[in-house]
């Protein structure tokens, strides 16, 4: 509204003035402003810190003459910390990436992922096809392998009157990558 000329004045002279975060820990407003533990009666209690990425409105008065909008402020690349890095331009190991050729995830490296994140059966197949449908999967991954995961395993185990153990542990070990594992 007020950009549009809409609304004469602003209840405050300076607006507040968002910037990037160099760092999140000491210099996002969002991970600094503490908000847990506070309700309708006591949030006016909370504080909010004027940092360099957020700095505070300065409420209307005679000294801050009302603003108006003429245009959006133009910050040059060097205040925002985002000018090219001479240093790594004249590195010799220094690459440019292409950013236009995405790659996905190879089953082995979806397979990693599912055990990191500790994903069920289901999780795992949903989160394939989820993978799958932002074309983040590579040609050899499969969404439906989670569904047998366990097949390559049944072999080393048993069942005898309701107890299931495993009667080949040393099998079982080469199975999972697991070569020095002592038995004995």
């Amino acid at each position: 509204m007020w950009t549009k000329g809409e609304r004469a004045k602003l209840p405050f002279g300076i607006p507040m003035i968002w910037r990037e975060p160099k760092d999140h820990s000491s210099d996002c407003y969002f991970c600094i402003v503490k908000t847990s533990g506070y309700n309708k009666k006591n949030k006016c209690k909370i504080e909010y810190p004027s940092l360099l990425s957020a700095i505070r409105p300065v409420p209307y008065s005679g000294e801050n003459p009302l603003p108006v909008f003429n245009e959006f402020p133009y910050l040059e690349e060097e205040e925002y910390g985002y000018g090219a890095d001479e240093s790594d331009s004249n590195d010799e190991d220094f690459e440019i990436e292409d950013d236009s050729v995405r790659k996905g995830f190879e089953q082995q490296e979806l397979n990693d992922l599912v055990r990191d994140l500790e994903l069920s059966k289901k999780a795992s197949e949903l989160l394939a096809s989820r993978l799958n449908e932002k074309n983040l999967l590579e040609k050899g991954a499969k969404v439906s392998y989670f569904r047998t995961r366990e097949r390559a395993f049944l072999q080393y185990f048993q069942s005898e009157g309701g107890f299931v153990f495993c009667h080949n542990v040393s099998g079982l070990m080469e199975e999972l990558g697991i070569s020095n594992y002592n038995f004995n």
